[in-house]
């Protein structure tokens, strides 16, 4: 009997840890979404999923005549309030409640507010660049791959 009170109160203690590190205090918490409400976090959540689910149906044409179907998938599983509370505890996890601060002071500044509008465009631009790239020294990776495959 007093081993199993033991092991009950073990595992209680560890559940009670388990859950506080999946916590974020509530200041920090309040800075993380008025950081996402500054840097338009949902607006930019959305077009990427629908980006994405886009991207899915593009490699997939069978999929073409379920597009909204797709969408949908993919609001409902990836969109921001699907993922909201996971972005909350990762940026908790990245940044301090002061550090947070700074971000949301430099995000209503000009430059703030021009790196928030250009990020999309550039993130855009750089993959197009590892695509150009890929495709100029895709011989080379071939070889690689060739390689690795006929030594096997």
């Amino acid at each position: 009997m007093k081993a199993k009170l033991v092991f009950m109160t073990a595992l209680m203690a560890f559940g009670m840890i388990t859950a506080n590190a999946q916590q974020v205090d509530a200041a920090k918490k309040q800075k993380i979404e008025e950081l996402f409400t500054v840097i338009e976090m949902e607006k930019n959540v959305e077009a990427s999923v629908l980006l994405s689910a886009d991207n899915t149906i593009a490699s997939a044409p069978a999929l073409s005549s379920k597009r909204e179907e797709v969408r949908a998938f993919f609001r409902k599983y990836m969109g921001y309030s699907a993922v909201k509370e996971e972005m909350i505890k990762t940026y908790a996890k990245y940044y301090s409640t002061e550090e947070l601060a700074e971000l949301v002071r430099f995000h209503k500044t000009p430059a703030g507010k021009k790196f928030t509008a250009t990020s999309g465009s550039i993130a855009q631009d750089l993959t197009t660049i590892n695509s150009m790239q890929l495709n100029q020294h895709g011989e080379e990776l071939k070889k690689i791959f060739d390689s690795a495959t006929a030594s096997k």
